[in-house]
């Protein structure tokens, strides 16, 4: 199976329908809705998120480009959100031998804080995902992985738990997922992705309303 390089992302909070149709039918995007706010002129609103992959041979300058056409799009529009893009540094998956029934603790826990111009930031780093089959997968390790504070996107099927670091952060928990996984691998069906932001743009959104970084990383193991 090709592995996508890039994640071209926009997300929505005014999403006028001429620009929705364009992404679609000319810019290769696709709906990838899953439920979420975006906060525009000091209220809360229900996001549309659209998705397109790009695959090698792109490169940076190509991603780039595909950006920018679509910052272009969108200032053409009453549109209000972000774009960003992101490259896959590393995807892993693990597919489930063994249904553990013991105890296992967290490898770590975090604390979250809110993007911060006084401090910096101006947009997150890098973003975290693992994917894990819930129906393939022994319910200890996801009850482990409940308890580390990550932020949780959960279905019938499949629970998702991701979060948004700066670079040393990222690390941390990067070495943390890969000790606990080398150990329950054989006890879970799961995708664990790393991203990093290769482009972004705010669209009359403030840094401080996006959603929480790590702040503070504490490892348990």
């Amino acid at each position: 199976m090709v592995k996508p390089t890039y994640h071209i992302h926009l997300d929505a909070a005014v999403l006028p329908a001429p620009l929705l149709d364009r992404m679609i039918n000319e810019g290769g995007f696709h709906l990838d809705d899953f439920p979420h706010q975006l906060e525009v002129e000091g209220r809360k609103v229900e996001a549309r998120h659209l998705t397109k992959y790009l695959y090698a041979p792109t490169n940076s300058q190509a991603a780039k480009a595909e950006c920018l056409k679509l910052k272009n799009w969108a200032n053409e529009y009453n549109f209000k959100g972000l774009i960003q893009c992101e490259f896959v540094m590393e995807e892993s998956q693990w597919q489930q031998k063994l249904n553990s029934d013991s105890v296992i603790k967290a490898p770590f826990t975090i604390t979250s804080r809110s993007l911060s111009k006084r401090r910096g930031d101006s947009f997150k780093k890098h973003e975290i995902h693992l994917e894990v089959n819930k129906l393939m997968s022994s319910p200890m390790v996801i009850n482990a992985l409940r308890e580390c504070g990550l932020h949780i996107l959960e279905n019938e099927t499949t629970v998702t738990f991701t979060t948004s670091v700066h670079s040393i952060e990222m690390l941390s928990i990067r070495r943390a997922l890969k000790k606990f996984l080398a150990t329950h691998g054989e006890n879970i069906t799961a995708k664990l992705t790393y991203e990093a932001t290769a482009f972004w743009s705010l669209h009359d959104i403030e840094p401080e309303t996006l959603p929480a970084i790590v702040n503070e990383v504490r490892l348990l193991q």
